[in-house]
C-alpha cells in the first residue's frame, strides 16, 4: 500500500499497490545514490534523466513510440479502466482533482462501455415485460 495526500487541504488516503509495484518499490528501497532527493522512491534523478532511461529503454525494447511518464500514466489509467476500475477511484490513484481530467481516458476505451452494457443485459435482461 502506499501513502497519498492529495494537496494541503485535502485529506490523505491509502492506494493499494500491484505486486509488482511492490517488488520494485523493495528492490529500490536503501538505494540512494541516483535520487536527486531522499524522499524519491526510485534512483531516475531528475526529469532528464528519467526520460533519457525511457528512451534507452525504448530502444532496447524495439518500441516505436517515445516512452515517457505521461505516456505510462495513460496507460495505466486505460489499462485500469479497461479492467473495470471505477472513474471515480481512478480520479482519486492519479491525483486528478476534478473528474472531468480523468474523463478523457473513459473516451479512449470504448469497447468497455460494450462490455458493461453486455454485463447489465445479463443481470436484468429479463426482468422486465411490456405490459399487455
Amino acid at each position: 500500500m502506499a501513502y497519498r495526500q492529495q494537496g494541503k487541504d485535502q485529506a490523505a488516503y491509502v492506494v493499494k499497490l500491484l505486486p509488482i509495484a511492490v517488488e520494485l518499490i523493495e528492490r529500490y528501497k536503501g538505494d540512494d545514490k541516483f535520487k536527486d532527493s531522499p524522499d524519491k522512491v526510485f534512483p531516475v534523478g531528475n526529469l532528464e534523466c528519467m526520460e533519457d532511461s525511457l528512451k534507452r529503454i525504448g530502444e532496447k525494447a524495439e518500441c516505436s513510440i517515445r516512452l515517457s511518464p505521461h505516456l505510462a500514466r495513460h496507460t495505466f489509467a486505460t489499462l485500469a479502466l479497461s479492467k473495470g476500475m471505477p472513474l471515480e477511484t481512478l480520479q482519486k490513484v492519479l491525483g486528478h482533482k476534478t473528474i472531468i481530467s480523468t474523463q478523457v481516458y473513459a473516451g479512449l476505451i470504448n469497447p468497455k462501455i460494450g462490455e458493461d452494457t453486455d454485463r447489465m443485459r445479463e443481470k436484468i435482461g429479463g426482468m422486465f415485460r411490456l405490459a399487455n
